[in-house]
């Protein structure tokens, strides 16, 4: 599975945004959560239950070195496309951002567990910046 790390951003139409009061209290919170979005999975790692989501959850972090790990608060999945079955999805991992990624921690880790099957990766900061700023 490939894996990427942005911030949470939802679009919403220019005229969404001045009449719709979920499209403004959305776009109040882009900036509350990183994002990890694991793609090419098979939809039998989709959990079946709210127990499933909970469990997996709790064993989906993002992490720097000398920093607590941030737990995933809500995973969300692809929807299935429209027409035939949908073998891969992919998944959007939501981390509030209640701790702060510099380009001095070098690189952020993520990790989760799908059953068995362990997924890890390591983000190198210093190639997200952009104009002198860490772009997370």
């Amino acid at each position: 599975p490939r894996s990427t790390l942005f911030p949470y951003t939802t679009l919403f139409r220019s005229t969404d945004a001045a009449t719709n009061p979920d499209a403004q209290k959305r776009l109040q919170q882009d900036d509350m959560f990183y994002v990890i979005w694991v793609s090419g999975l098979p939809t039998a790692t989709r959990p079946r239950d709210d127990e499933g989501k909970s469990a997996l959850l709790k064993v989906t972090t993002l992490s720097a070195k000398d920093k607590d790990a941030i737990v995933a608060s809500d995973v969300i999945f692809d929807p299935p496309p429209k027409g035939a079955p949908a073998r891969i999805t992919g998944a959007h991992f939501l981390f509030p951002r209640k701790i702060a990624f510099s380009a001095d921690d070098k690189e952020v880790e993520f990790s989760t567990k799908f059953g068995k099957n362990a997924v890890r990766t390591k983000f190198p900061l210093k190639a997200m910046v952009v104009n002198g700023k860490l772009a997370l």
